[in-house]
Order: C-alpha cells, then structure tokens, then sequence
C-alpha cells in the first residue's frame, strides 16, 4: 500500500508538471498550435505515457520485493533443515538409506514434509527455482533417490497418489536445471547410487551450509 501511494504522488506530480508546461508553452506560444484539441491530445498522450510508467515502477517495486522476501524465506529454510529436529532426522536415516535397511517412517515423513513445503513454495512462485537449485539441488535428488520407492509404497498403501508429488516435481526440476548447467543430457545428470551414499554419509557426520552445494 505505502508503494501504491508512492507512486500515485510520483504520477499525480508528473501530470501537474506537464499540466503546467503546456500552459507555459500555450501562453508563451512555445508551440505552434493554437486547436485545443492539439493539446488535450498531447495531454492524452503524456497521461498514457505517464499511466505505463507508473504501472512499470510498481511492478518493479514489487518484483524486488519478491525477490527480497525469496531470499529472507531462503535463510529460513536453511536454518530449519539444518536446525536440531530435521539434522537429527538426517542423521538417524542416513545410515538406513545407505545400507539398504527399512526406512524409518518419521525421520523419512519429516525430511520428505519438509522437501514437500519447499517444493509447495516453488511451485507457487514464491521461491526462485535458480535459489532453490543453488541451495538445496543436491539434497532434494539424493533423498527423493533413496526415498522414492518408499513413497510409491506409501501411495499404493493409502490409495493416494498426490503423496509428496509436489516433492516428485521439484526433483524434476532440479535434475533439468542441473542438465542445463552442465549441459548434459538428463540420462547423465542423474544421480549415481555412489554419489548418493557418498553424500549419505556426509549426512552422518558435520552439517555443512548448503549454498554452493549443487554437485
């Protein structure tokens, strides 16, 4: 709202300044024209002008605002996956995932609830995919990789397929954007089961910041 008044004291100062440099201009004869209607046509067209310029400085306003509120929900994020209930989950599941044992339902439910609200965030639009990617790439497609099955498993079991599927999109995503930036194919962007229990176990020891971890 205190940008919408902004600019409407922005626009209402612009249009009083052309209003008054066109009185100047009829009353010196600056212009040549002497037809009223020259210059309520000039007035209609400083007032377009002035209309699109107005809706331009609000939209980018509003677009930085997002982008601030994106990268503010960012540092959130991360201090909640790295916060003591999700590393505790991570660390408890781990080691399950890497040797092949039964997963665990509430440390793999909190981790994946977590990737389900994240995905929800960029999906929506609030959250830029480029942050998303940068901060939580290789997370995402390690733990979709290992808990995918589960999932599946889950879906069949309660006869709900929307399960975690917004989570199932954001690895999608991020497999695509991982491809693009190398600028490899998506059968070779996909994750090895090697490259998934070496960051596995990276997952058992120090927790490390995620920005930059998109390997």
């Amino acid at each position: 709202m205190d940008r919408l008044k902004q600019a409407i004291t922005i626009g209402g100062g612009i249009v009083i300044a052309v209003l008054i440099m066109l009185a100047i201009a009829e009353i010196t004869g600056w212009l040549p024209h002497s037809d009223d209607k020259y210059y309520i046509a000039l007035t209609g067209v400083a007032t377009l002008i002035l209309a699109v310029g107005t809706l331009g400085f609000m939209w980018s306003q509003n677009s930085a605002s997002r982008r601030v509120a994106g990268f503010q929900m960012m540092i959130q994020l991360d201090a909640q996956y790295n916060g003591e209930q999700l590393r505790a989950a991570r660390n408890e599941l781990a080691p399950l995932l890497i040797g092949r044992n039964n997963v665990l339902a509430k440390p793999a439910e909190e981790i994946l609830d977590f990737f389900e609200m994240l995905a929800c965030y960029t999906r929506a639009g609030h959250l830029d995919l480029m942050l998303v990617s940068n901060g939580f790439s290789l997370p995402v497609r390690c733990y979709w990789e290992s808990l995918k099955n589960y999932v599946h498993e889950m879906r069949n079991s309660y006869g709900d397929s929307s399960l975690y599927e917004h989570v199932e999109w954001l690895n999608g995503k991020l497999v695509g954007a991982y491809a693009r930036e190398g600028n490899i194919d998506l059968l070779r962007a996909t994750l090895t089961r090697e490259r998934v229990d070496q960051f596995l176990r990276s997952e058992t020891t120090t927790v490390v910041p995620l920005c930059g971890k998109n390997v």
